[in-house]
C-alpha cells in the first residue's frame, strides 16, 4: 500500500520526504466480486467492442470540414511546407499523428478514411488508459482516506467500477465519438492524466518525476488543443494551493512549468514568426470574432466578417464576386483542400477585438442555454449527486474538498463560454469526468460509515442510465451494418466516388474547383481532397436554394463568375431535377452533381 503523507483527510498535504508509516486498508464486507481481474478484464474487453462499434459507425465514413484541415496540414508536415504548418486555428499534434498514420500506411483514396478510424481507435484505448489511471487513483485515495477516519468499510469496488466504465464510455463514445476525425479523444486524454497526477499531488506524493510528468501532459495537451495553455497554469496553481508547505512545492511547479515551456516553446515560436506576432494560438480569438461579434449577423462563419465600427480592416479579403446570390473567391499562398477553412485565422489577419456587451451577454447567454442541455443529457449523474447530497445533510460542504478538480474543470467550461459555439459535448467531454469523478468521490467517502449500503445500488443505477442512449445508438450501428451485409457493401464513400468522377473527367491535382454549399452538406469537403484539388471558390448555402430557383440569367450569372474565378469544374449537392438539363452530371448513385468542361464554358 503506497505511503500516507496527508496532516489531515482532504485537507493541505504534508510535505515532509521521509517515510510514514503505511495505513492499512481495511476491506469492507461488500467487497469487490470474487474474480475482480476476470471482472475488469471483462469490462475492457466491453469498451474495446464498444470502441471498434463506433468507429465503424455503420458504415459511413464522413469526414467533415475540421478533418479535411487537420488532413491537409498531415500533408504539410510530411512534405515540410511550413507555411502552410504553421497555423493559427489548428493545433499540430493531431496533424503530425495523422501524417505518421498516413506515411507508413500510404493509403489510398477509397481506404484512407479507414485508416483514419484506425489511428482514433488508437487514440480511443490510450484515453481509455487514461481514465483507468485516474479512476485508480481515485479509488486508492478514498480508500485511504477512509482508514484513516477508522470506517469499517471501504468503496464497493464492483459498482464503483462499474460507475467509472459506464462514465467513460458515456463521455468517450456519446460525446465525442470514435468516428470523429478530431483531437478531442487525445485531449480527453491528455486531461485525465492530469487529473490523475493531481490526486497523487493532494495525496502528498512529492516526486520530481510527477511533477515533470505534469508538464509533459499538460504541453501534449497544449500541442493537441490550445485551451490547455490557460489551464496548465490552473493545473499548476491548483497544485500550489493543496501544498501544506508551499516553499518545497515551489521548485517542483517550476520543473513542471520549465518541461511545459521546453516542449511548448518550439510551435509557440514557430506560430510566432509566422504570423509576425506573439501568438500561442489564434482559436480563441477566431471563436469570439465568430459568435461575440458584431460583424457576424448576416453570413457569419466561416465567410469574413463585416467589419463592425472598430472592427478593423481585413488584411486578406476574399473577393465578393457576386453579391447577389453571393459568390466567395478565397485563393491562398498555402496549399489546401478548402484554404478558407485550411488556416481561417489567415482571413481574419486585421481583425480587432472590441468588447460589445449586448453580443458579449448574448453569447453568454446562448452558452448557458447550450450547457443546460448538456445537463440534462446527465440527468442520472445530476439525480445521484443530488440524492447523496441530500442524505449528507450539513455535512455536505465537504464535498467541496474536491475542488482541486472541480476548479480545472469548470475553468474550462467557462472559457468556452465566452463563444457559445464551443459549448459542445465533444469539447467539454474532456472536462466532465474530472468533475463528476471528484465530485462523487467526495461523496462516497461521506457516505461509508452511515450510508453504506446504498452506493452499490445507486451507483448501478447511475451507470444503467448512463448506457442506455450508448445502447440505442449501438443497436442502430448494428442495425446498419446489417444493412450493408445484405447488400454485400463494405461501406459508404461517396466521396471518393466524387473524386474518381473528377479524375475522369479529365480535372488534375492541384486544379480548381467550385463548390455550391448546399444546407444539409454545408461542412462536407472531403471529396476535394481525395481529389487532390482545391475548392477556391463557393456560394453560402444560405444563397443555394435560390440559386437553383433564379431565372436562367441569374444562373448564368452564377456559372460565369465561377469560371471567372479560375475553376475547372463545379460541384453541387442535391441538385434539383431540372439540373440534369443544363449540364450537370449525377455522380453514380450519389447526391452530388458535377458541372465541367463546355457545360461550365458556355455559362460565359
Amino acid at each position: 500500500m503506497p505511503e500516507v503523507t496527508q496532516s489531515e483527510i482532504g485537507g493541505s498535504i504534508n510535505t515532509r520526504e521521509e517515510p510514514v508509516r503505511p495505513v492499512e486498508v481495511r476491506r469492507s464486507a461488500n467487497p469487490a466480486p470474487a474474480s475482480p481481474r476476470r471482472f475488469l478484464a471483462g469490462m475492457l474487453l466491453v469498451a474495446l467492442a464498444i470502441g471498434v462499434l463506433s468507429a465503424w459507425r455503420g458504415g459511413v465514413f464522413s469526414v467533415g470540414d475540421d478533418a479535411v484541415s487537420y488532413l491537409d496540414l498531415s500533408d504539410a508536415w510530411r512534405t515540410h511546407d511550413w507555411l502552410t504548418a504553421a497555423n493559427g486555428c489548428w493545433s499540430p499534434a493531431y496533424p503530425v499523428l495523422l501524417a505518421a498514420t498516413l506515411g507508413v500506411s500510404h493509403p489510398s483514396a477509397f481506404w484512407e478514411p479507414l485508416v483514419i478510424r484506425g489511428l482514433n481507435y488508437l487514440l480511443y484505448v490510450c484515453a481509455m488508459l487514461a481514465f483507468a489511471f485516474f479512476w485508480r487513483e481515485q479509488t486508492r485515495s478514498v480508500e485511504r482516506r477512509a482508514a484513516v477516519m477508522g470506517t469499517e468499510n471501504t468503496l464497493p469496488r464492483g459498482s464503483w467500477f462499474l460507475l467509472g466504465f459506464a462514465l467513460f464510455l458515456f463521455f468517450a463514445v456519446e460525446f465525442i465519438g470514435v468516428n470523429l476525425v478530431s483531437p478531442d479523444l487525445a485531449l480527453f486524454a491528455c486531461v485525465l492524466l492530469a487529473g490523475g497526477i493531481m490526486v497523487r499531488i493532494k495525496d502528498g506524493n512529492l516526486r520530481w518525476g510527477l511533477f515533470a510528468s505534469l508538464g509533459v501532459v499538460c504541453a501534449i495537451g497544449y500541442l493537441i488543443k490550445a485551451i490547455m495553455f490557460p489551464l496548465t497554469f490552473v493545473f499548476l496553481g491548483v497544485a500550489f494551493l493543496t501544498a501544506g508547505n508551499k516553499r518545497r512545492m515551489v521548485p517542483r511547479l517550476a520543473l513542471a512549468l520549465a518541461v511545459f515551456v521546453l516542449i511548448g516553446a518550439p510551435w509557440i515560436l514557430m506560430l510566432s514568426r509566422a504570423k509576425g506576432r506573439f501568438t500561442y494560438s489564434d482559436v480563441g480569438r477566431l471563436n469570439y470574432l465568430w459568435f461575440a461579434s458584431e460583424g457576424f449577423n448576416d453570413y457569419g462563419y466561416p465567410f469574413p466578417w463585416k467589419p463592425a465600427p472598430g472592427e478593423g480592416i481585413p488584411v486578406h479579403p476574399m473577393r465578393d464576386l457576386l453579391s447577389s446570390p453571393h459568390v466567395f473567391e478565397f485563393r491562398a499562398p498555402f496549399r489546401g483542400s478548402y484554404p478558407l477553412w485550411d488556416d481561417p485565422s489567415y482571413w481574419y489577419e486585421g481583425a480587432k477585438i472590441p468588447i460589445h456587451p449586448s453580443q458579449q451577454l448574448r453569447a453568454i447567454v446562448n452558452a448557458l442555454v447550450g450547457y443546460t442541455h448538456i445537463v440534462g443529457l446527465q440527468g442520472g449523474l445530476l439525480v445521484g449527486a443530488l440524492f447523496l447530497m441530500l442524505a449528507a445533510g450539513s455535512r455536505v460542504r465537504r464535498v467541496m474538498k474536491a475542488w482541486y478538480l472541480i476548479l480545472p474543470a469548470v475553468t474550462a467550461l467557462a472559457l468556452y463560454a465566452i463563444s457559445h459555439g464551443l459549448v459542445q459535448n465533444r469539447y467539454t467531454a474532456p472536462f466532465l469526468p474530472l468533475l463528476w469523478g471528484g465530485l462523487f468521490a467526495e461523496l462516497y467517502l461521506l457516505h461509508l460509515k452511515e450510508n453504506f449500503r446504498l452506493l452499490a445500488p445507486l451507483s448501478l443505477a447511475m451507470a444503467i442510465i448512463l448506457s442506455l442512449p450508448l445502447a440505442v445508438d449501438l443497436a442502430y450501428n448494428l442495425k446498419q451494418t446489417a444493412r450493408l451485409v445484405h447488400a454485400r457493401t463494405f461501406f459508404y464513400h461517396y466521396d471518393a466516388d466524387v473524386a474518381d468522377y473528377l479524375q475522369k473527367a479529365g480535372l488534375h491535382s492541384g486544379d480548381s474547383l467550385g463548390y455550391l454549399q448546399a444546407p444539409e452538406d454545408g461542412t462536407n469537403k472531403y471529396w476535394a481532397r481525395l481529389a487532390k484539388m482545391s475548392i477556391v471558390a463557393d456560394m453560402s448555402f444560405q444563397d443555394v436554394p435560390a440559386f437553383w430557383e433564379a431565372d436562367p440569367t441569374t444562373r448564368a450569372k452564377v456559372l460565369a463568375a465561377f469560371r471567372d474565378a479560375g475553376v475547372q469544374a463545379i460541384v453541387a449537392y442535391k441538385a434539383p431535377a431540372s439540373a440534369r438539363s443544363a449540364g450537370w452530371q449525377r455522380v453514380g448513385g450519389s447526391d452530388y452533381y458535377v458541372l465541367t468542361g463546355s457545360d461550365l464554358a458556355l455559362a460565359h
